[in-house]
């Protein structure tokens, strides 16, 4: 039999074991650097305070809000110009701007942090009072001569689904009470296409005459957008005029 003392110079002379030790220490040496990767890449991967989808979700769907407009506008003439001759153009930069510090009146929460304004539209809208005809039936509802205000609201991050939904309505009912005077604008660009048509040196409004649900976009629902929008052509746009005074 092999004496310990012969064990052991055998496996002293071993000619790979120093190999063998060398991988078993590579080995833990990666195995403790991709432990550490994985540790570091957690906090990425979970929500922050349970809120990281709403954290990227902050903001409403686009709404919309319903004017009705003044037919008539100040320009750099000194004589009013019909405001259907213009019927299918859109705000440009600085109108949309003016519109934002009007909605901005409606930011009835801290977590109701600002709003967006897509668009300003010039358009003829669906309205609610009908015209009896002499058989006694209801004629199609009269156009009425609108501003059609796209719009998103921003929240603050930790404002949930629950928080989104209950500024929202609020932010609903506030617009709907704003002073029809509180929107009229100064110098308003009239875009159609793109290209600059005509400068309104004032444009008033009637009253407010539609707000759509402002829902969270995290929610399933999707807003209304409201009566239905028209928008024609100058011409046809006067020849509407003049059959609906007729």
């Amino acid at each position: 039999m092999r004496s310990e003392k012969d064990s052991a110079r055998g496996i002293g002379n071993n000619p790979s074991l120093p190999y063998l030790l060398g991988l078993c220490c590579l080995g833990l040496i990666l195995f403790a650097i991709a432990l550490t990767v994985v540790i570091a890449l957690i906090p990425t991967y979970l929500p922050d305070k349970g809120d990281g989808i709403s954290k990227v979700n902050a903001t409403s769907m686009e709404s919309w809000l319903h004017a009705q407009a003044a037919t008539t506008t100040s320009g750099k003439r000194a004589a009013a110009d019909s405001l259907d001759t213009y019927v299918g153009c859109q705000f440009g930069a600085s109108g949309r701007e003016q519109v934002r510090q009007v909605l901005r009146q409606c930011l009835v929460s801290p977590l109701a942090k600002d709003v967006t304004v897509t668009s300003v539209n010039i358009a003829y809208t669906a309205g609610s009072k009908k015209k009896r005809s002499a058989l006694g039936r209801d004629a199609r509802a009269s156009d009425v001569l609108s501003y059609v205000i796209g719009m998103i609201f921003s929240y603050d991050s930790d404002c949930l689904y629950g928080c989104q939904t209950k500024i929202g309505n609020n932010i609903q009912s506030c617009l709907y009470n704003l002073p029809p005077g509180n929107f009229a604008f100064n110098d308003v660009p009239l875009l159609r296409d793109g290209v600059l048509v005509y400068t309104a040196s004032r444009l008033r409004t009637l009253r407010i005459a539609f707000v759509s649900a402002i829902l969270s976009s995290l929610s399933p629902f999707r807003p209304g957008s409201g009566p239905a929008t028209r928008a024609t052509t100058p011409s046809t746009a006067t020849a509407a005029t003049t059959a609906m005074s007729g």
